[in-house]
């Protein structure tokens, strides 16, 4: 699906467009199983949902989450090992925030390559402590009600997953 920018010329393109009968497993394997699966061969991905106010984004990208830790961790292990690093971030009015960590000085930097520095890390060790993270996280995260959720996020959130797999004695890092 192909939406218009504000700009003139400017095309959006979207993986999957998803009413509200289909349910986060389905999302999860239409749009993210092959982005998560590259990280186990040292590929970085990236998966955003878009939607208006109360369209269920953060119940959806919370199980995402989930769905994503189990995958890393079966696969991975299958291979031969991985270890996962997590960082919970959270954009707000234009301003970049650790929400595990508040004293953290989280910056983006975009030489080389665009990257954020100074986020906390937390090693987890299976998707139970993902959740953990997740939870600790969600407390911090900005909230208020809106015509259509009285407490809509207000903000945008970023889960970082580091993940290092030894595959056949080789070893990425995504």
């Amino acid at each position: 699906t192909q939406a218009a920018g504000k700009h003139s010329g400017e095309r959006y393109r979207f993986d999957a467009v998803c009413g509200t009968d289909v349910h986060t497993e389905q999302v999860y394997e239409r749009s993210c199983r092959e982005v998560v699966g590259g990280l186990l061969v040292g590929r970085s991905g990236t998966i955003v949902a878009y939607g208006q106010t109360a369209s269920g984004k953060t119940h959806t990208t919370q199980g995402v989450m989930r769905l994503a830790c189990e995958q890393v961790f079966d696969e991975g292990t299958a291979e031969g090992g991985v270890r996962v690093w997590a960082s919970y971030l959270e954009v707000y009015d234009e301003k970049l925030t650790d929400l595990l960590d508040a004293r953290s000085s989280v910056q983006v930097k975009d030489k080389p390559v665009v990257r954020v520095t100074g986020a906390h890390e937390v090693r987890i060790g299976s998707p139970n402590a993902l959740d953990a993270v997740v939870n600790r996280g969600e407390r911090n995260r900005k909230r208020g009600a809106t015509r259509l959720n009285a407490k809509s996020s207000r903000s945008h959130a970023v889960l970082r997953l580091r993940v290092e797999t030894d595959v056949r004695g080789v070893r990425f890092e995504a």
